[in-house]
């Protein structure tokens, strides 16, 4: 694998299900620069130690706030604004194309712009690297002692999700959203899976999973996109959810948008 132990530095940036704040791993730049103190007779060796752990806290500094800022583009539509800067980036140092960031800002480009068969192939790279790291274990089958490991694992299979429902494979997505369930459980990633088993007619699967996902955010349904095209679709299979028989729910999704 190309470098592992970086790639968890920018996988900070909100996906689809379970945004968070931006995080960065042991190897953050907070704790490169913590510097101990010289032994004696060494004083020589730890000062250049020291002056490049320095400069290289601060390229991953430099590196983290460019990714943020492609990856705000990206979220607000400014895709070719994002993809011209993404060109620059990798044009003044080609190196940058070994970064598992690099995969990450291309799939998330890819689907922006509606071309999820490139969105799935940047993605399946991403997740091949991350495999290739945690052979024999599966990824999400891991018990993570980092968590900043686990949820950027998580968001791997996520992009790559996103990218299968794009193309409707959603048994391959499917089987993406359980890798990351085994991760991490959102009411978020609950909603998506109960879209995805209606999409494969699996209405009892759904069902359990809209009720899951109901008991642990009331709201997950409340608006007019979701909730009244889910009970319409559970109502007309003879399934009856929580979320459509909770007469509050109901009349916060009249009014949602």
């Amino acid at each position: 694998m190309r470098n592992y132990a970086v790639m968890f530095l920018v996988l900070s940036v909100p996906y689809f299900i379970a945004p968070t704040t931006a995080f960065a791993s042991e190897k953050s730049p907070g704790n490169a620069g913590a510097i101990t103190e010289p032994a004696a007779g060494n004083s020589g060796g730890n000062v250049r130690d020291a002056a490049g752990e320095k400069r290289e806290a601060r390229r991953l500094m430099r590196r983290n706030k460019f990714y943020l800022k492609l990856y705000k583009l990206i979220d607000s539509g400014k895709t070719k604004k994002a993809e011209k800067l993404l060109e620059k980036y990798v044009r003044d140092v080609p190196e940058r194309k070994n970064d598992e960031a690099y995969l990450v800002a291309k799939s998330k480009l890819a689907y922006a712009k509606g071309d999820y068969q490139s969105a799935y192939a940047e993605a399946d790279k991403y997740i091949a690297d991350i495999e290739k790291a945690f052979a024999p274990q599966k990824p999400y089958e891991v018990s993570f002692k980092n968590k900043n490991e686990k949820d950027s694992t998580f968001r791997a299979y996520i992009l790559r999700f996103q990218a299968l429902s794009g193309m409707q494979r959603h048994e391959e997505a499917l089987a993406d959203l359980e890798r990351a369930q085994q991760l991490t459980e959102s009411p978020e990633l609950l909603r998506a899976k109960t879209s995805t088993l209606l999409w494969l007619g699996k209405y009892a699967e759904a069902a359990a999973a809209a009720d899951k996902a109901y008991g642990m955010d009331k709201n997950i349904f409340v608006s007019s996109s979701h909730r009244e095209r889910y009970c319409q679709l559970f109502s007309g299979q003879g399934y009856s959810i929580k979320a459509c028989a909770d007469p509050a729910a109901a009349a916060e999704g009249k009014t949602a948008d």
